[in-house]
């Protein structure tokens, strides 16, 4: 048996996934971030211990995610947006030069 080469499609992930450059790939096949906030939940809970009621978690559940979400909006980025939708722009333009060149080939033969 040999080995998969670097560029090899897995048939069960998905043919976008495979377009994604690979910068952003590294960050979205993995699932740090919800096994961190899953670690979070956790840590607070073991303090508390047992919660009176079906809110208190609700609570303390939205509570660290508030949390997460503004250490998110104030510190460094984990996905840097900007970057990607700059990426798409440049993608959909070469989608589009694509498709004028045909459609003129078509006109012209």
């Amino acid at each position: 048996m040999g080995r998969k080469s670097a560029k090899s499609h897995d048939s069960k992930t998905p043919r976008r996934y495979w377009t994604i450059r690979i910068v952003f790939r590294r960050r979205l096949r993995t699932t740090n971030g919800l096994e961190r906030l899953n670690e979070e939940i956790r840590r607070r809970e073991r303090v508390i211990r047992i919660f009176p009621n079906r809110e208190s978690v609700y609570r303390l559940v939205g509570a660290v995610l508030i949390e997460i979400d503004e250490k998110w909006m104030s510190g460094r980025k984990y996905l840097d947006m900007a970057e990607y939708w700059r990426w798409r722009k440049m993608k959909e333009q070469e989608a589009r030069s694509v498709y004028q060149e045909a459609s003129e080939m078509k006109r012209v033969g």
